[in-house]
């Protein structure tokens, strides 16, 4: 079973990604809208 943190939260999936083994991180408008993100938050964090 492979884990992903549906997210914006970048500190979170810091967080999370040291106690479980995860896949990735997807994200969508909503999300990041719900988060109070902008998309180019997200993607720098990628970087």
């Amino acid at each position: 079973m492979e884990l992903y943190l549906d997210t914006s939260d970048v500190v979170a999936v810091k967080a999370l990604s040291r106690i479980f083994p995860l896949a990735g991180v997807t994200t969508n408008p909503s999300i990041i809208a719900a988060g109070k993100k902008t998309a180019g938050c997200c993607a720098s964090a990628t970087s």
